[in-house]
């Protein structure tokens, strides 16, 4: 089968897991990684799988635990982006201004059901649902691990992540 966009791909990934056994994590971690070997690279793929289908489950399970997500974090399909300061907030707070609320930085993905139950709560409150819930994603997790969220977090937020993106992109085109 061959699709044609990588939202496409992942979209059916996760609709045949459910059909067989349960993926660990490591195992869609794998399979991301995989993806980037370019053509010419075929050998050090094949050595690659080879060793990693060849690694003790177990071992692979105990060193994602103890150092990817010590904190409760299931890998899902995040469907929905979610504002994490409400662009409606339930308490009746003032949000910033539309700039900075629609900007990268106030934005993560997330589960539809989650922002659907989520979508008008402060960040604070959303923090108390998550201590007893999994996080949907890594820029969640860090958004979270801040303490108050406003304007500047938000802002310096955005920016971080950008140089996140901006870096990944430069390395992925520098000649070798």
């Amino acid at each position: 089968m061959a699709l044609n966009d990588i939202s496409e791909a992942f979209q059916f990934f996760e609709s045949q897991k459910a059909r067989g056994r349960d993926l660990e994590p490591h195992d869609l971690l794998k399979a991301y990684h995989i993806r980037e070997f370019s053509q010419r690279d075929e050998q050090l793929k094949a050595a690659t799988v080879a060793r990693w289908e060849s690694s003790d489950t177990n071992v692979l399970v105990a060193l994602f635990s103890q150092y990817l997500y010590r904190k409760s974090y299931e890998f899902t399909f995040p469907s929905s982006v979610e504002h994490y300061y409400p662009l409606h907030p339930l308490d009746g707070q003032i949000p910033p201004d539309a700039d900075t609320l629609n900007s990268f930085g106030n934005l993560c993905q997330i589960s539809h059901r989650k922002n659907f139950r989520l979508r008008n709560f402060v960040p604070a409150a959303k923090k108390e649902f998550y201590k007893n819930n999994s996080i949907d994603s890594v820029k969640q997790y860090l958004m979270m691990e801040t303490e108050s969220w406003g304007v500047g977090v938000i802002r310096a937020h955005s920016e971080q992540m950008n140089n996140v993106l901006l870096n990944s992109l430069v390395s992925k085109h520098e000649p070798e």
